[in-house]
């Protein structure tokens, strides 16, 4: 859990792409965050998410959106690795909270948009979706290898 919340911090705080007018960063913490969930667990992929995600934001000084961040990563890392164990046995729908988690993120920072900022900000939301899922695609695309050597060894 400590090396994914650093590696997650460091991808959050320092490897972070700017939004226009500064209004946020894109990064692919997430994608670490989606991928301890299902390598570790989902309690493990919670702590992962909130505490990078809280700490990255206390870092860059978006102290108003940490309860968002709290939510929305806590979240993105709890559900892949929890529906994964709900869903075990089946091949494929086990692997839905990888789509759910990021949409869940999404509405979260909706929230946090529309109560900051009303209803004209709410266009950032399509750089979060961009983030999540990317995330996602990226998480997805590490998993098997990763799991396949954890099985080897």
């Amino acid at each position: 859990m400590a090396v994914f919340s650093a590696l997650a911090f460091v991808f959050s705080s320092f490897l972070a792409i700017p939004y226009p007018g500064g209004s946020g960063y894109f990064n692919f913490a997430d994608a670490l965050t989606i991928l301890a969930s299902l390598l570790l667990g989902p309690i493990e992929g919670a702590f992962v998410g909130v505490f990078s995600g809280t700490m990255s934001d206390l870092y860059a000084g978006y102290v108003a959106y940490i309860p968002f961040t709290f939510l929305a990563k806590g979240l993105l890392g709890l559900l892949p690795g929890l529906l994964y164990n709900v869903l075990k046995k089946h091949k494929y729908l086990r692997y839905l909270g990888i789509i759910i988690a990021p949409a869940c993120m999404v509405v979260t920072y909706m929230v946090a948009y529309y109560a900051f900022y009303g209803w004209g900000y709410l266009f950032n939301s399509l750089f979060d979706l961009a983030q999540g899922y990317g995330g996602a695609i990226i998480a997805t695309v590490l998993y098997f290898p990763i799991k396949r050597a954890l099985l080897r060894a």
